[in-house]
C-alpha cells in the first residue's frame, strides 16, 4: 500500500500549489497601479562587460522609450573590447545616455558595477535591465511604471526568451516561463521572494536604506533575486504582466551553455528565506516525486491509479498553463505542456546538485 499513500500525497500537495497559488497568476484580476508622481523620474541601469554586439544592436530601443523623464546609465565593466567606443558614439546623438567605464578589475559579478550606477542615478526609480536584453517596444518603462501602487518600492518584471527553432530553445523558454510562475504568484499572495535582473525595478531610497548588496557581497550572483529577499514585502512589491514591459533574451544555444547559466541562478537559491526554501522545495519535490511515482505505478498493480491521477493533475494544471501563458505572451507553453512537464524530470535530476555543490563566482 505504500505506492498508492506516496502518489496520494505527492498528488495532493501538487494540487494544492496549482489550485491555491498558480491559478492566482493566470485568473485573478491584476489591478493596473496609479503610476509613479509625476516628474520622478526613471533611471535604467545596464552593467556590461564585453557587450559590443548586444549594445549596438539593443541599445537604441532603450534610447526610444516614450516616456519623460528618464536616463540611461551603462557601466562598462572593465569591456576588453570596443564596447566603452560604441558607447560614446551613442553618447554624442543622445542626451540621456551616461556612460561610466570601470577600468580596474572588479570582483566577480555585477553587483560592484551596478552599485556604482545606482550611486550615480539622478532619479528615485531604477530600472535595472541586461545588456543582451531588448524591451518588446517603446512602452517598456511606461509598463513598469503603471504597475506602481500607493505603497510599491518594487515591481518585478518578466523576462522571456525570444521564440526560435529547435527543443533546447522550447525547454529553456518553458523553465524561464515555469520560474515566473512561480515568482509572480508568489509575490500575488504576498509572498516575494526574488525577480530578474533583466527586468527589475525598485527604488533607489530602499536599496540605500537596505545596504544594498551588503548581506550577499561574498556572493557573485543575488544582485536580483537576494536583494528582493531582503528588501520585498507583501505591501511594497508589486508586479507587471503588462506585454509592453516585458523585455527578451535569446536563449543559450547549446546545452552546456544552459546548464552553466542556470548553475549560476540556481547558487542562491540556499539563501532564500527558510520558508520559501520549504514552499519552493515542497513544488520540486512533489512534481518530481509525482512524475516517478506515476511511471512506476505503470509496472504494477496500481497502474490505473497513476493514470487516473495524472489525468486529473492535467485537467488542473492545463488551463492554467493555458491562460498564464497568454497572459504572459507565450502560449505554445499551453501546446507542449504535457511533453514539457515530463522533461521537468530530468531538470530536477541534472540541477539539483547545483543548489549544493556549485559556489557561483562567475560575472
Amino acid at each position: 500500500m505504500l505506492l498508492p499513500i506516496l502518489l496520494l500525497s505527492s498528488f495532493g500537495i501538487q494540487i494544492a500549489y496549482w489550485v491555491i497559488v498558480f491559478r492566482r497568476l493566470a485568473f485573478d484580476h491584476i489591478p493596473v497601479g496609479s503610476g509613479i508622481q509625476p516628474g520622478e523620474g526613471v533611471s535604467v541601469i545596464i552593467c556590461a562587460r564585453n557587450e559590443s554586439a548586444n549594445l549596438t544592436r539593443n541599445l537604441p530601443l532603450i534610447l526610444q522609450q516614450q516616456f519623460d523623464p528618464y536616463e540611461v546609465i551603462v557601466v562598462d565593466d572593465h569591456s576588453s573590447d570596443n564596447s566603452v567606443k560604441i558607447l560614446l558614439d551613442f553618447q554624442k546623438n543622445s542626451t540621456i545616455l551616461r556612460v561610466v567605464p570601470i577600468q580596474v578589475s572588479t570582483r566577480p559579478g555585477k553587483k560592484e558595477a551596478l552599485a556604482l550606477g545606482i550611486s550615480m542615478a539622478k532619479y528615485k526609480w531604477l530600472l535595472l535591465t541586461d545588456a543582451d536584453a531588448v524591451p518588446s517596444g517603446n512602452q517598456w518603462i511606461a509598463g513598469m511604471c503603471a504597475a506602481v501602487a500607493k505603497n510599491t518600492s518594487i515591481v518585478l518584471g518578466y523576462g522571456p526568451y525570444i521564440a526560435e527553432k529547435g527543443f533546447l530553445n522550447l525547454f529553456i523558454r518553458f523553465e524561464a516561463f515555469w520560474t515566473a510562475l512561480q515568482y509572480l504568484s508568489f509575490a500575488r499572495i504576498g509572498l516575494p521572494y526574488m525577480g530578474v535582473g533583466r527586468n527589475l525595478m525598485y527604488e533607489k531610497p530602499l536599496f540605500t536604506a537596505s545596504a544594498g548588496f551588503t548581506s550577499h557581497a561574498n556572493l557573485a550572483s543575488g544582485d536580483d533575486d537576494l536583494f528582493v529577499r531582503d528588501v520585498a514585502t507583501a505591501s511594497n512589491t508589486s508586479i507587471s504582466i503588462d506585454p509592453g514591459s516585458f523585455v527578451y533574451s535569446r536563449a543559450k544555444q547549446n546545452f552546456l551553455d544552459y546548464f552553466r547559466q542556470k548553475q549560476r541562478h540556481l547558487s542562491t537559491a540556499t539563501r532564500y528565506r527558510f520558508l520559501h526554501q520549504v514552499l519552493l522545495g515542497g513544488i520540486s519535490m512533489s512534481h518530481f516525486s509525482f512524475i516517478i511515482l506515476v511511471l512506476w505505478s505503470l509496472c504494477t498493480a496500481y497502474w490505473q491509479w497513476g493514470l487516473w491521477l495524472y489525468a486529473i493533475r492535467l485537467f488542473v494544471a492545463w488551463p492554467i498553463i493555458y491562460k498564464a501563458s497568454r497572459r504572459l505572451k507565450d502560449s505554445d507553453m499551453a501546446i507542449w505542456f504535457p511533453l514539457l512537464d515530463f522533461t521537468m524530470l530530468f531538470f530536477y535530476l541534472v540541477f539539483s546538485p547545483s543548489l549544493i555543490l556549485h559556489s557561483g563566482k562567475k560575472w
